[in-house]
């Protein structure tokens, strides 16, 4: 099959809004075809997001107790309800091009099989939920996903722990799921991984599974494009 060219930018430790203006900037150069599917590795500090389904009762916390955190809380266009995103966790984010021969359906699919693989390697055996996206070891979930699409062009994606502090996610009722836990790759396996291994090795899985051939590139060079 052929490899098609894809971008992988890595963002590094950033603010979710900044990081949400980023994609809608990407999103447009993509959907004008001026930039080729673009990936987006992210660490955000604490926030917590709202998906369409939009319920703020499934944030536990006070406004006072938000603002004493420095927890920000967006209302986003992506799939989902309510989802924490903070430190130890690696955030990617998915611009891509809906093309003949990719449904949404084989997205989404492949988006997390590239997870239950990076997973198998570390030694975690993780699977699907036919009742909520996202990946699941055991009762826990340890990846959420969330996509938006506008005019055939990705946006948003998924959140894996990795040695994310899960007591933050005390602060929500996860993607609106009150009977099922949340668990980090640190707290399967007793090791502490960086977000960069992880990310490398979720990389290859994607890029295998998409036929990509990713290459580092630098956010400055894309947009100016």
């Amino acid at each position: 099959m052929d490899m098609q060219k894809a971008n992988i930018i890595q963002l590094g430790y950033m603010d979710y809004k900044e990081a949400w203006d980023i994609q809608h900037r990407l999103h447009t150069l993509r959907k004008e075809d001026k930039i080729i599917d673009t990936i987006l590795i992210v660490e955000h500090p604490h926030v917590i997001t709202m998906g369409t389904r939009n319920k703020s009762e499934l944030i536990l916390l006070s406004q006072e107790e938000l603002k004493a955190k420095s927890v920000s809380v967006y209302k986003t266009e992506r799939g989902g309800e309510v989802t924490y995103h903070g430190p130890g966790q690696l955030v990617i984010y998915f611009i891509i091009k809906i093309q003949k021969g990719l449904s949404v359906k084989k997205l989404v699919h492949d988006i997390e099989e590239a997870a239950i693989r990076a997973l198998s390697e570390v030694g975690i055996k993780a699977g699907r939920d036919e009742k909520h996206p996202g990946v699941w070891t055991g009762n826990d979930k340890i990846m959420a996903l969330g996509i938006a699409i506008r005019d055939r062009v990705t946006m948003h994606g998924l959140a894996l722990n990795v040695t994310t502090d899960l007591s933050c996610f005390d602060w929500i009722v996860p993607c609106g799921i009150k009977d099922r836990g949340v668990t980090s790759i640190e707290k399967e396996t007793g090791t502490t991984y960086s977000l960069e291994e992880i990310a490398t090795i979720y990389a290859r899985h994607f890029a295998e599974l998409f036929s990509y051939n990713l290459s580092a590139a630098e956010l400055s060079d894309v947009l100016s494009l």
